[in-house]
């Protein structure tokens, strides 16, 4: 019995080591899409971007927007990683925002396989923890309660 609470104790740890990486992966999940949104939203501005000759609407955070003018809609600056700016054409800034969302796309694809594998493996846990709370049920329901004790004392 002991070492039915002993090994309940040691699943419930594991448990919620896995529950917190879970919790962990599924935000991780989360940022990558808002990521891939918005690298969506980049290309799509990208798309459109030689049709634009006049003034434009350009989010500054907040809900805030300033009015701006397009000096050269031929080259992007963008941000290729570190914080490093490069200029590049509107092909090539899409096809290194392709790239990105492929990269992303395959991160997320991993990040997911290992959230199912954590999930599998909380289930089996959770079925291990069931028996042996079971086991320990059954075993303090077959063993004589201190009255009974008392009563069976009395008539031998």
């Amino acid at each position: 019995m002991a070492d039915d609470r002993e090994e309940l104790g040691k699943l419930a740890y594991e448990l919620q080591v896995y529950r917190d990486e879970s919790q962990i992966l599924q935000q991780q999940i989360a940022s990558l899409q808002t990521t891939q949104a918005e690298i969506e939203n980049s290309m799509e501005t990208l798309k459109n971007l030689k049709e634009i000759k006049e003034e434009v609407l350009l989010p500054i955070g907040s809900g805030a927007h300033l009015r701006a003018k397009i000096l050269d809609n031929e080259k992007i600056l963008i941000n290729i990683g570190a914080d490093v700016i490069a200029e590049k054409n509107v092909e090539e800034a899409k096809e290194f925002l392709a790239s990105r969302s492929k990269k992303i796309e395959e991160l997320k694809n991993e990040l997911q396989k290992n959230l199912v594998e954590i999930s599998n493996r909380v289930m089996k846990l959770d079925e291990e923890a069931k028996k042996i709370t079971s086991r320990m049920r059954r075993g303090r329901d077959l063993q004589p309660s201190q009255e009974d004790k008392g009563v069976h004392q009395e008539y031998r």
